[in-house]
């Protein structure tokens, strides 16, 4: 939770409840990528129970589909599961774990140039290309395994 998030975007208690149920019951058999949900049904059950619901959106995330469709908002680059990372966010959005090194960033910023209003890349071939400028750079993320970081369309539901 952001020091500047609201209380009310958190006091959902019947949302917050199902929504625990679900991660619950998910998490001893999501070992790899550690997500809450594993159907639109399941997101759509706690959607519904919201008040707010302007506050948020279900929105698809896929690794490495290159493809995009008539929802696709744009491309991001980090990795799904655990904490979840996003090399635009972490580098130009909000630096939390590595932020930035600005005398070092000159090829990133042409790269961030790039982004949509939604503050992701239009094109897949954007956000690869990127990703290795990221990753070549020395205060990066740097991947537990080949692959970790990885491209991701996001989509609306």
């Amino acid at each position: 939770m952001w020091p500047e998030t609201k209380l009310q975007t958190v006091d959902n208690l019947d949302a917050r409840k199902l929504f625990a149920t679900y991660e619950d019951a998910n998490t001893p058999q999501d070992t790899e990528d550690d997500l809450t949900f594993f159907s639109l049904e399941e997101m759509q059950n706690v959607y519904k129970l919201i008040d707010n619901k302007t506050d948020f959106e279900i929105l698809e995330i896929i690794q490495n589909e290159e493809a995009a469709t008539d929802k696709t908002i744009g491309f991001d680059v980090g990795y799904i599961g655990g904490d979840f990372f996003s090399a635009i966010a972490d580098t130009a959005i909000k630096p939390l774990w590595h932020p930035p090194d600005f005398d070092n960033m000159i090829d990133i910023v042409e790269h961030l140039k790039k982004l949509n209003n939604h503050v992701l890349f239009d094109k897949f071939d954007d956000a690869k290309n990127y990703r290795e400028t990221y990753l070549s750079k020395e205060w990066a993320e740097k991947e537990m395994y080949e692959g970790q970081i990885t491209t991701i369309q996001i989509r609306t539901v």
